[in-house]
């Protein structure tokens, strides 16, 4: 049962990093105030939100200072 619970944990934050991989590359994060708008909606803490969203772009090599042209 343990298993079970690790394996559905590291399932729902693939899903929620590439949720906000998404989000993020649709350009959804550029808006002011998005990120608690966001985490709202989908039923996380801010704070998990923020920590998403770096991860997100951690993982892909994007960042709030990489520039435009070279995000794919």
């Amino acid at each position: 049962m343990e298993a079970r619970f690790v394996t559905s944990t590291w399932r729902r934050t693939q899903v929620r990093r590439s949720t906000f991989r998404s989000l993020d590359g649709r350009g959804v994060f550029a808006v002011r105030r998005a990120v608690p708008q966001v985490a709202a909606r989908l039923g996380i803490s801010r704070a998990s939100a923020y920590n998403h969203l770096s991860q997100a772009r951690a993982f892909d090599g994007v960042g709030p200072d990489t520039p435009q042209e070279t995000r794919a």
